[in-house]
């Protein structure tokens, strides 16, 4: 994603168009991009298991 504002522009249209958006991001996200969203999750608690080995 380019950047929160962009995306979040992106997110709030979607949802008024009526789609549920359920969003998993990193928890430093902006509040702006957390609250364009239908859902937040945090990914912060699943980085261990999402990283490389």
């Amino acid at each position: 994603m380019a950047d929160d504002d962009a995306t979040s522009r992106s997110v709030r249209q979607l949802v008024q168009d009526g789609f549920e958006m359920m969003l998993l991001y990193w928890s430093h996200a902006s509040r702006e991009l957390q609250a364009s969203a239908s859902r937040f999750y945090p990914l912060d608690a699943c980085l261990e298991d999402l990283a490389l080995r």
